[in-house]
């Protein structure tokens, strides 16, 4: 069933973006912190 894959993949990009703010947003925090 390909679609199941499509799923897949859709929610594993969603993860990668979730990820890369993530990091975005405690990098600020950490820079926030120290300076």
């Amino acid at each position: 069933m390909w679609w199941t894959w499509l799923i897949i993949g859709c929610v594993a990009l969603g993860i990668v973006q979730i990820n890369r703010v993530f990091k975005a947003k405690t990098k600020e925090l950490e820079q926030r912190i120290h300076h």
